[in-house]
C-alpha cells in the first residue's frame, strides 16, 4: 500500500507540473505577443541626484564650493570642514522600477580633500560602505563619474546614499552628485561600450623626457569619440585623442578614459616610471620661429587665456592684445596661462633678461604714462593647476611704479604682493631667481641681467634685502612636485599691447 500510494503521488505531482508548464506556455505566448508592441532593445537610463535637489539633506555645516573646479555643469557642490562634529549629507530618492542600478558618485576637484571619505548606501536588504578618495592630486576619478557597484532595487523602494566626514584625514569633505544609471525595460541592454584603443600600455623614461600617447575610440551606437577621449594625471589632465607632456622627475600613472552617450564606459591606466637621478638641470633656450609653445619642451596650461606665445629673435614671446574679463591675470582666484615643466623641490629656477616690450620691440622696456599692471616673470604652481597655491617674481610696471620686480605668494585663493620700488630697473630688465627648500619655503632674488651667460658673473641680491615674499607659503600639495614656469599678464587693458619677452628659463632640482 505504501508503494502504491507512492505511485499515485508521484503521478499526480506530474499532472500538476505539466498543466503548470501549459498556463506557463500560455502566459509566455501572451506576453511575447504584448512586447513585440515594445521596442526591441532597452534603453538606458539615469538617476541623477545633486546638493540641493529635492530628497538632499544635511546635519551640520555645508558651505558652496566655489573654489572648486570640474564642476557637474554649474553645480560646483559643497564642503564640510573636517575635525569638528560629525558632519553628514545624504542623497535620498524612491527607486521607478525593479532593475538593477548601477550606483556612481560625482567629485568636483578641490585640494586639500580627504583621501579617505566614508560613504554609505543604505537600501532594503542592507547597507554598504565605500571609503574613497576626494582630493583632486590623487584621485583619478575627478571631475568623472566613479561606480561604486551595482545593485537589485524593487519599485518604489527607498534608497539613501550618505557622506560623512567622520573618519576623514584632510582638511575638506565634499559633496556634488551621485547617479543611478539603470535599463528603462526588463530586456537585455543591447547596447555594448565604446571600444578603447592607445598606443601605449606603459612607458619607462628619463626624468625630463616629453612623451606623447595617442589613443582613439569608437562605439557601435555613437560613432566617433576620439575628441571626447579623457586623460587624468598629476602631470597633465586634457581631453581629445594626444597626451604630450614634459613628465618632470617623478612616477605617475595616466587614466585614459572614454563614455558613451548612455553612461556606458571604457577606461585603461598606463602606468609612466621616470629614471630620476638625484640632481637635474634643465635649461630651456628659444630660436627664431614664432610656433606653438609646445615646441620649447614647455607644458602649457590654460593656454585659450593667452594664444599667441612662441619664440622669436631667441626669447620666449608672449603677445598680449586681448584681457577680456581679465583672463590673463594672476590674482586671488584668477589664473591665466602658465609654460612650465614639473619639478620636485628642493630646487631653484632662474628666468634670464627678462621685461616687458612694445610689440615687435624686444629690445625696448614698455612704459605706460598712467597705471597699469603689465607683467612677465617666473611662477612656482602647485603641481594641480586648478588649486590656488603659487609664489611668483615678475618683471614691469604696477600701478604707476615703472620698471619694477614684483613679489607674491597665493595661499587658497588669498594673495599678498609687494614690490622693489620705482625705476629700479633703468631698462625695464632683470635676471630673477626662485627656490624653494625641502620644507617647501620660496626665497627670491633678482639682479641686474647678466647677458654673458657665465653664472661666474652672477650677482644675485635678495628681493627687497631679505629674499622673503609676501605673505604664508602655499600650500603644494603632496610629493614635493610643483610647475615651473613663465607667465605674462595683465590687470584689465591699460597698457595693452605689450610683449612678454625673456631670454632662457633654467631649473636645477637639488
Amino acid at each position: 500500500m505504501k508503494d502504491l500510494n507512492t505511485g499515485k503521488n508521484l503521478m499526480g505531482a506530474l499532472f500538476t507540473l505539466l498543466a503548470l508548464s501549459l498556463a506557463k506556455l500560455s502566459f509566455a505566448t501572451l506576453s511575447l505577443a504584448t512586447l513585440s508592441l515594445a521596442p526591441s532593445s532597452s534603453h538606458a537610463a539615469e538617476l541623477v541626484i545633486q546638493t540641493g535637489d529635492p530628497g538632499t539633506s544635511s546635519t551640520g555645516y555645508w558651505a558652496s564650493a566655489t573654489g572648486a573646479s570640474m564642476p557637474i555643469g554649474s553645480n560646483r557642490g559643497l564642503y564640510a570642514v573636517v575635525g569638528g562634529a560629525v558632519e553628514t549629507y545624504r542623497f535620498e530618492t524612491v527607486i521607478p522600477e525593479t532593475t538593477d542600478y548601477t550606483l556612481q558618485v560625482y567629485n568636483t576637484c578641490y585640494s586639500p580633500r580627504s583621501h579617505q571619505v566614508t560613504q554609505t548606501l543604505e537600501y532594503t536588504q542592507g547597507s554598504e560602505a565605500f571609503v574613497t578618495d576626494q582630493d583632486c592630486q590623487t584621485d583619478p576619478f575627478v571631475g568623472n563619474w566613479r561606480t561604486l557597484g551595482t545593485y537589485s532595487f524593487q519599485q518604489n523602494e527607498t534608497v539613501a546614499f550618505t557622506i560623512s566626514s567622520e573618519g576623514s584625514n584632510n582638511s575638506y569633505v565634499g559633496a556634488s552628485a551621485i547617479r543611478y544609471v539603470y535599463n528603462e525595460t526588463s530586456e537585455p541592454d543591447d547596447n555594448q561600450p565604446p571600444s578603447l584603443q592607445v598606443s601605449e600600455s606603459q612607458l619607462i623614461v628619463n626624468a625630463n623626457d616629453t612623451i606623447t600617447v595617442t589613443a582613439s575610440a569608437s562605439d557601435t551606437e555613437d560613432g566617433n569619440l576620439s575628441n571626447q577621449i579623457q586623460w587624468q594625471s598629476p602631470v597633465l589632465s586634457t581631453t581629445g585623442t594626444d597626451f604630450i607632456v614634459n613628465v618632470g622627475t617623478s612616477s605617475f600613472s595616466i587614466i585614459v578614459s572614454v563614455t558613451d552617450a548612455e553612461g556606458l564606459t571604457a577606461s585603461t591606466e598606463i602606468p609612466v616610471t621616470v629614471n630620476n637621478p638625484q640632481s637635474t638641470f634643465r635649461r630651456f633656450e628659444f630660436g627664431c620661429t614664432l610656433g606653438e609653445v609646445t615646441s620649447l619642451g614647455l607644458n602649457t596650461y590654460n593656454e585659450a587665456a593667452l594664444p599667441n606665445v612662441g619664440a622669436m629673435c631667441d626669447r620666449y614671446t608672449a603677445q598680449l592684445t586681448n584681457n577680456d574679463n581679465n583672463r590673463t591675470l594672476f590674482y586671488n582666484a584668477e589664473q591665466g596661462r602658465l609654460d612650465g615643466v614639473v619639478a620636485r623641490f628642493p630646487l631653484e629656477a632662474t628666468l634670464r633678461n627678462v621685461g616687458i616690450s612694445p610689440v615687435n620691440q624686444p629690445l625696448q622696456p614698455h612704459v605706460v604714462n598712467q597705471s597699469a599692471y603689465n607683467f612677465v616673470g617666473l611662477q612656482i604652481h602647485n603641481i594641480n593647476f586648478d588649486s590656488l597655491n603659487s609664489a611668483h617674481l615678475v618683471v614691469g610696471q604696477r600701478g604707476t611704479t615703472q620698471n619694477t620686480i614684483e613679489g607674491k605668494k597665493t595661499l587658497n585663493g588669498v594673495s599678498r604682493v609687494n614690490d622693489i620700488g620705482h625705476n629700479q630697473l633703468p631698462n625695464g630688465r632683470a635676471d630673477i631667481r626662485l627656490s624653494i627648500d625641502s620644507a617647501g619655503h620660496v626665497t627670491a632674488y633678482w639682479q641686474v641681467p647678466n647677458l654673458s651667460g657665465d653664472p661666474a658673473n652672477d650677482n644675485w641680491n635678495l628681493y627687497l634685502g631679505t629674499g622673503e615674499l609676501p605673505g604664508t607659503d602655499p600650500n603644494w600639495g603632496n610629493g614635493n612636485q610643483v610647475i615651473i614656469g613663465i607667465v605674462t599678464y595683465a590687470y584689465y587693458s591699460n597698457g595693452l599691447p605689450f610683449w612678454g619677452v625673456a631670454d632662457r628659463l633654467e631649473v636645477k632640482e637639488n
